[in-house]
């Protein structure tokens, strides 16, 4: 936890996995609950997971990226829609 109260997790993920992505949705989940503040006018710190992989993140070609950064956007006008929840993942080995 940072002075100012945000979560950082650091997953380091050896292999590839089939369902990767659905799992690291789960994983940032239980900072955001027991950080919470209960009652009107929820007040939410922001939660990092930063994933380490030896692996590349899809079977797409590589854009030279190292880095990729996952945040809730609104889809419609691609506008961040929260700024609460960070995935960033990092590719450490040339795959």
């Amino acid at each position: 936890m940072t002075d100012s109260g945000e979560r950082i997790i650091m997953v380091i993920q050896k292999g590839f996995q089939v369902n990767l992505k659905d799992g690291h949705f789960t994983i940032p989940r239980f900072p955001i609950r027991s950080g919470q503040k209960r009652g009107i006018g929820i007040s939410l710190k922001a939660v990092y997971c930063i994933s380490v992989l030896d692996f590349r993140l899809s079977d797409k070609p590589e854009d030279g990226n190292f880095a990729h950064r996952v945040g809730l956007v609104n889809r419609l006008t691609g506008e961040l829609f929260s700024n609460k929840l960070h995935l960033i993942y990092l590719k450490v080995s040339d795959c």
